[in-house]
C-alpha cells in the first residue's frame, strides 16, 4: 500500500507565505524506502498542517501525475 502525503500546491497558492488566502493541495505518493521523497522525485519538506486536512479548510486540490505514473506502472509490473 502507498501513503500519500497533501504540500502546498505551489502554482495554485504561490508561495507557502500565501497559503493562508487560498489554500490548494498537492497530494503526492510517498517512496516506500525514503518518507522524505515523492515518487515523482521531489523532495517533500513543505508538509501541510493535519488541522488543516481534517478541517476541509483546502480550495482545491489535486494529484501529483507523476507520482500516480509511477504507482500505475509498478501496478502493472506486477501484474504480469
Amino acid at each position: 500500500m502507498y501513503e500519500m502525503r497533501a504540500e502546498f500546491d505551489p502554482d495554485v497558492t504561490g508561495s507557502v507565505e500565501n497559503a493562508t488566502n487560498s489554500l490548494a493541495l498537492l497530494w503526492h505518493v510517498i517512496a516506500k524506502d525514503d518518507s522524505g521523497m515523492a515518487l515523482c522525485g521531489q523532495q517533500l519538506v513543505q508538509t501541510v498542517h493535519a488541522g488543516l486536512l481534517v478541517g476541509g479548510h483546502a480550495s482545491t486540490e489535486r494529484c501529483c501525475s507523476p507520482c500516480l505514473a509511477a504507482v500505475r506502472a509498478t501496478m502493472q509490473a506486477e501484474a504480469v
